[in-house]
């Protein structure tokens, strides 16, 4: 168990970020933060691993031999802790790479930072095998090619259509896309994505690492956690809860993980419009889909997802995204059935629009943090 660290004796460190004041216009909570917008107080700061095991090496003389061998599969955790903190920590599980949630693609403070300032703890993670975490203890290959990467990463998060071939002054954005249009903004945003692993072994190796770091939390805050993912990573944050009880909310930002279902629940398949039928779900015993009834789940969607199955549509991005979202009412609606507090929230169905796959990144953070910190406050989670 690695304990954090805290700066000086008692003392804090106090950060001046060079943020606007508006940044924060619409974000409330005083804890952390001064009460101008553009200073956080942080007491304690760190990194540490979590998780992960050991492999004997080959060359070892003896195969007993307990000093040679390869520290791996660990998970990376660097946590901000503000004076007076709140019980609930935050811990942020990204799908792509911490930026996320550090920063918006057109450089507003991100949710670590807003979380800060209202006195929250935040803990940034890269899983196993991802970011900072790269040490595997297996072999693997990545390969670069991917020649219509750019056009299908744009139009497959919904920021816009980028056809392949297509002049650079004819790509289109979607009308009021909540995104950055900037040349060097979108370099950036390019150059985002950290290699990703979403094999099954992946999924449980990433799942039981967030696990201990959880435990971990807990046994440093005397509180559950709250815990953030986002798209493919969902998949860790439906099966950590059930790893371990220390969750005290989660919010889920444009799952892309297949929801899961108690046996003999699961409902028919969803048709989508290229007439292809795509399962509801997995199934898992009853008592390991309880788990995920204990605490209160926030499932938070964009814009630019298709209403209706439209064949026009097909298999495009606005499409795939429907059917994800309808795999995710039915999830709640057995789940709250069984007791459990899932909600689907569709950002334009409240008001706020222009939003793609990246809804904690997106130029309009601040009108989606009142979201969140609206839910929060509505689930008892901001003491």
């Amino acid at each position: 168990m690695h304990k954090r660290v805290t700066a000086g004796t008692g003392a804090s460190l106090t950060i001046l970020l060079l943020l606007a004041p508006a940044a924060f216009a619409e974000t409330p909570g005083d804890g952390g933060g001064d009460g101008s917008g553009n200073v956080i107080q942080i007491e304690s700061m760190g990194a540490r691993a979590f998780g992960g095991t050991t492999i004997p090496m080959p060359d070892s003389p003896s195969a007993d031999d307990p000093t040679n061998f390869q520290a791996c599969d660990h998970g990376f955790a660097e946590w901000f802790i503000p004076p007076d903190a709140r019980q609930h920590a935050m811990v942020l599980v990204h799908g792509s790479s911490t930026r996320t949630y550090q920063t918006t693609f057109d450089g507003q403070p991100g949710f670590q930072t807003i979380l800060l300032r209202q006195g929250f703890p935040v803990y940034l993670v890269d899983l196993p095998w991802t970011g900072r975490a790269g040490k595997a203890c297996d072999e693997y290959t990545w390969d670069p090619v991917n020649e219509t990467f750019s056009a299908r990463f744009v139009f497959t998060n919904r920021v816009g259509t980028w056809p392949e071939d297509t002049p650079a002054s004819q790509k289109e954005f979607f009308p009021g896309v909540a995104f950055t249009q900037d040349p060097e903004e979108l370099d950036q945003y390019f150059r985002n994505q950290y290699v990703e692993f979403n094999e099954p072994h992946n999924v449980e190796r990433e799942s039981r690492a967030l696990a201990v770091l959880l435990e971990e939390v807990y046994e440093e805050h005397g509180a559950g956690a709250i815990l953030h993912t986002h798209s493919s990573s969902h998949a860790r944050g439906l099966l950590a809860p059930r790893l371990t009880d220390k969750v005290a909310g989660q919010i889920g930002w444009e799952p892309s993980a297949d929801p899961v279902f108690p046996e003999g629940e699961l409902p028919p398949p969803i048709p989508r419009a290229d007439g292809e039928e795509i399962p509801a779900g997995t199934e898992i015993p009853l008592e390991e889909f309880l788990k995920l009834t204990r605490h209160p789940i926030l499932l938070i969607w964009g814009d630019y997802i298709a209403q209706e199955l439209d064949p026009e549509n097909g298999a495009t991005p606005p499409e795939t995204r429907r059917v994800r979202l309808e795999q995710y009412r039915l999830f709640a609606e057995v789940a709250n059935k069984h007791g459990g507090d899932v909600t689907n929230l569709v950002l334009p169905e409240a008001g706020i629009t222009g939003n793609t796959h990246y809804p904690q990144a997106d130029t309009n953070i601040t009108e989606v943090a009142e979201i969140v910190n609206g839910w929060l406050e509505e689930k008892g989670l901001n003491k």
